[in-house]
């Protein structure tokens, strides 16, 4: 799973992920997650020229080209090749039987020109079947190709998605977008399949067969096989319609299972801890018993879908029988063999037509959601066009700033800033004390545009964030979160997460060293994993580790949220001296509980109820350190 937080902040990348708009007014996951359909409201969207377009820029690339036209030519070529096997074998069995006597076929009554002619076609027969086939295998490599090369594209795009859609609306949705990416991407692939593969093969098919059996057998029976499976094809899009809806809770309750799962899974030492064993069984018991029950309806509609096509089939195909018999035309074996043959070729594809039908509605809806993706992409691209951060000291100043999380939930939940006004200066350690909650954390988030103020604006150097390029934005600044995450990669790969040292051995090793994480990290185990969030290592560990990752950066601006939470004061001490000797040309705010931090020479601030209070005017650190106190206690 991508650990979304370490993506939102911004070290370079190792995927082209430079962008990100946040407006207050959209609420885009409960829209992207609802039951209905995304595009509910806009009924043109959701038919399939839509799909086209979504699919459109996937093909324009000149490999995608490649693949796509060879495929749908070899398609052709071998369809047409495989309409001649039954005409060849039709042939060889005319030779065969024109000494027939009794019903039967005298071999040695055969004279050997015809024995030769009959050879001739039954080895025709088979060739031409073998290299259809052969064809098809070379066309099947192509749509392998091709589906992977839209399926890339698809996922960059993805990725782009998931680092422009607003922080606040994904923050607690991690598991839904994994589900449904994952989800549209197997789509995609399968739809690039199915839609050449299957559906362009199978129209193939019945269009050379068609041709066939106007010119050989007649109009008459061509249009009554014509009509026989129009009214089949009627019958499986009335049936799969009705089919459709049961699927679709079925994919419902598959959604909510695997996110119940997942939230168990997260949360197993909760269950442990209250004893909800037995609540969480009977959770899963409930959407078992209705996925069962879901599950016996689409097995009692495939029934009678499938007798229903067999009935139609088989009835055309009698129907033609009749119509020969009617005629009182001189029918042999051969006749009555190819026109069965016929009709087992077209039954290959029309069989399968209802399932067809079905797999293309199915990936409609689903694709319907990528359209969202690559559509939301398009609207929101006007962020790399802002201005380069022309970045000077590193003054870093809040204006009149206000903000509050949207909470669907509660309607009146206030502001966590209120008109905040303060500025932090280069070359000094910036310290903000206040208790949880108070919204220390949301102003490393407000700066690196995470999310955008209700009200006011935020300066760097005079320059107003809101029009700075996120990418130039970020290229500035570093972090140590609060909770910060690890990936579950090796310790090389986490402490070396942005792309700026990749080659500083030397200056990892330092670091290694000067937080004494030498004896866990070593060259022998430095491509060790960490474990899925970093649950092989301590939480002190893991924070020297978020610490090392921050400093590598070629930052200019540092935001240290707590970052010493976890320490001893041995490993404290040694951090925050580093910090303050590192200190000059950097802009750094520090927020902390703990008071033993604080130098006389340090710009320090109270942040309490949305407010922000500049402590001052003091003699010396005892009077800081007291003053602090006293607002801390009675906050608290």
């Amino acid at each position: 799973m991508i650990k979304l937080d370490v993506l939102k902040y911004a070290f370079p990348l190792k995927i082209p992920i430079h962008y990100f708009i946040y407006n207050n007014n959209n609420n885009f996951i409960k829209n992207f997650f609802n039951n209905k359909n995304i595009f509910n409201n806009n009924k043109n969207n959701k038919n399939y020229f839509s799909i086209y377009k979504f699919l459109k820029p996937y093909y324009q690339n000149s490999l995608s080209k490649k693949y796509f036209y060879s495929s749908m030519f070899l398609t052709f070529i071998s369809k047409g090749l495989n309409t001649f096997p039954p005409i060849f074998f039709q042939k060889g069995i005319n030779f065969l039987s024109n000494n027939n006597n009794n019903n039967k076929i005298q071999i040695n009554n055969i004279n050997n020109n015809n024995l030769i002619q009959a050879y001739s076609y039954f080895t025709l027969s088979f060739m031409t079947k073998f290299i259809s086939k052969f064809i098809l295998e070379i066309r099947d490599k192509n749509l392998t190709f091709l589906s992977n090369n839209i399926s890339h594209n698809f996922l960059l795009d993805s990725l782009e998605y998931i680092n422009l859609i607003p922080f606040s609306e994904y923050k607690n949705n991690t598991e839904l977008i994994y589900q449904k990416i994952i989800k549209i991407n197997y789509q995609l692939e399968k739809f690039n399949k199915f839609l050449i593969g299957n559906f362009f093969s199978n129209f193939s098919e019945i269009f050379f067969i068609s041709i066939y059996m106007y010119k050989y057998l007649g109009k008459e029976i061509c249009f009554n096989t014509i009509k026989g499976y129009s009214l089949y094809i009627l019958y499986s899009k009335y049936i799969s319609d009705y089919r459709k809806k049961l699927f679709k809770k079925l994919n419902d309750i598959d959604n909510d299972f695997n996110i119940k799962l997942i939230d168990i899974i997260n949360n197993i030492n909760i269950v442990k801890y209250f004893q909800g064993e037995n609540k969480e069984r009977n959770n899963f018991n409930k959407l078992i018993n209705f996925k069962r029950k879901i599950n016996n309806k689409l097995q009692e509609t495939l029934t009678v879908l499938n007798l229903g096509q067999n009935f139609i089939i088989n009835f055309t195909l009698l129907c033609n029988i009749f119509n020969l018999i009617k005629k009182k035309e001189f029918i042999n074996y051969s006749l009555l063999y190819l026109l069965k043959e016929k009709f087992n070729q077209l039954n290959a594809p029309l069989n399968i037509m209802g399932y067809l039908l079905r797999e293309l509605e199915e990936s409609k809806n689903i694709l319907n959601d990528g359209i969202y993706i690559q559509n939301y992409i398009k609207e929101n691209q006007n962020e790399n066009k802002k201005n380069k951060l022309n970045f000077k000291e590193g003054l870093i100043k809040f204006e009149n700033v206000s903000f509050k999380y949207n909470n669907n939930n509660n309607n009146n939940n206030e502001n966590i800033l209120k008109n905040l006004n303060v500025q932090f200066e280069p070359n000094k350690l910036n310290i903000i004390f206040g208790s949880s909650g108070q919204g220390k954390s949301t102003l490393f988030d407000l700066l690196y545009k995470l999310y955008l103020p209700n009200k006011g604006k935020i300066y760097i150097d005079n320059q107003d964030i809101n029009n700075i390029d996120i990418k130039s934005l970020r290229d500035y600044l570093s972090i140590v979160p609060q909770n910060g995450n690890l990936f579950n990669e090796s310790f090389l790969y986490n402490l070396n997460y942005n792309n700026n040292n990749s080659n500083n051995k030397e200056l990892i090793n330092k670091f290694i060293s000067l937080f004494n994480l030498n004896q866990l990290i070593t060259s022998k185990n430095i491509n060790n994993n960490v474990g899925s969030f970093g649950n092989k290592l301590s939480g002190g560990e893991k924070q020297r580790i978020l610490i090392i990752r921050a400093l590598l950066k070629k930052y200019k601006i540092l935001l240290l949220d707590e970052p010493t939470s976890n320490l001893d004061s041995y490993n404290e001490k040694i951090v925050m001296d580093y910090i303050r000797k590192n200190i000059k040309g950097k802009t750094i705010i520090l927020t902390c509980h703990k008071f033993n931090n604080i130098k006389e020479d340090d710009n320090v601030f109270l942040l309490k109820n949305g407010e922000i209070k500049k402590i001052n005017n003091f003699n010396n650190i005892n009077n800081i350190i007291s003053e602090l106190k006293n607002n801390m206690n009675k906050l608290i």
